[in-house]
């Protein structure tokens, strides 16, 4: 016979060690700074700002043609670009924007998230 017991069918089990009643936190470094937090809701945030967000998520979203995001990219440049007046950027974003919505390539998700833009833009000028 074997010197290992093997357990019976419906027997109580041995009871397995007990784990700790409580985990502490693992103590951060007081060097790292608080990540920031950003509302998108908040009533500073200008619609420029907006819709510098959501040209910045379009250019990330991977289910657009790069030829769109790469667009929705330069739009966002040129609305950030300095050294000219807000309406002659916001226009030409707008030129930009407007190419973009005409490609046949593009779905129709992004084709509405461009018209919506285009439409926010012209709210500004």
């Amino acid at each position: 016979m074997s010197a290992t017991a093997t357990p019976t069918p419906g027997a109580p089990r041995a009871a397995s060690p007990a784990a700790p009643a409580q985990r502490t936190a693992l103590p951060t470094s007081p060097t790292t700074p608080p990540s920031p937090v950003v509302v998108a809701s908040s009533p500073t945030n200008s619609p420029l700002d907006k819709i510098l967000a959501s040209l910045g998520q379009m250019a990330e979203d991977p289910s657009l043609p790069r030829n769109i995001r790469r667009g929705a990219q330069g739009a966002r440049e040129t609305l950030t670009k300095g050294g000219s007046a807000i309406d002659v950027r916001v226009a030409g974003a707008v030129g930009l924007l407007d190419d973009l919505a005409n490609d046949s390539n593009i779905p129709v998700h992004g084709r509405t998230a461009i018209w919506s833009l285009i439409s926010q833009l012209e709210s500004i000028q």
